[in-house]
């Protein structure tokens, strides 16, 4: 285990120099590896809220085959239960959005002139995960509800629009890293696998979400 722990942790080193910058990132894994080893005790209850920052993806429309890009922002929370010590299943709510810009609030993402694409996805995750120091690691299955739309525009106008309303269950797959007691970034690989909706078949598509995020702990109490 301890060796699963290292690779991912040089990773996770990786991910923070983009967030922190390269000396600050060293320094937040390795405050983190040091201050994140105590075990996580059955009857532990942690809430986290979480945002799915910059998103990917990569889909199958059956119109017009394969479709890929990213974007910005996005807000999801979870409920982790620890049925063992350093074990715990999570029930997450995840909402997708992929603005062009960042800030999308302080401004309108809609262009002018040219070809705009825009997905979202709101799906609900299941998954089992291990702690391994400061670093979980899970695996589960999803549920999504998602919608594509794609348009040329000339002088903001709609010339030509493709778009598709769908339902899927595939498979989630969630690794974070804390940095301290609190705060914690992560990646989120979720590939579908069955579309349910508009029509039934096997349709193999998949969203990347890099997160950051709070979690707090709520130990059991034990009588006291």
């Amino acid at each position: 285990m301890k060796y699963v722990r290292s690779i991912v942790s040089i990773c996770f080193v990786l991910l923070s120099d983009i967030c922190f910058g390269s000396d600050l990132a060293q320094q937040q894994v390795s405050d983190s590896l040091n201050s994140n080893n105590q075990v996580a005790k059955k009857g532990m209850l942690d809430i986290c809220i979480y945002s799915p920052f910059l998103n990917t993806y990569d889909i199958n429309v059956d119109s017009y085959g394969r479709q890929s890009g990213g974007g910005f922002d996005g807000l999801a929370g979870s409920l982790d239960y620890y049925y063992r010590d350093n074990h715990f299943i999570s029930l997450s709510l995840n909402g997708i959005l992929t603005y062009d810009n960042p800030l999308f609030f302080l401004g309108s993402d809609q262009i002018q002139k040219g070809v705009y694409q825009f997905y979202n996805s709101a799906y609900w995750g299941l998954t089992n995960n291990h702690k391994l120091g400061s670093v979980n690691i899970g695996y589960g299955f999803s549920y999504s509800k998602d919608y594509w739309i794609w348009q040329n525009i000339d002088d903001g106008f709609d010339i030509e629009t493709r778009e598709r309303h769908s339902q899927s269950i595939g498979l989630m797959f969630p690794i974070s890293m804390m940095l301290g007691k609190s705060f914690y970034i992560g990646i989120i690989f979720r590939p579908t696998i069955f579309q349910i909706s508009p029509e039934r078949h096997v349709n193999f598509e998949n969203l990347i979400s890099y997160c950051f995020g709070m979690r707090y702990s709520k130990e059991k109490n034990n009588g006291r």
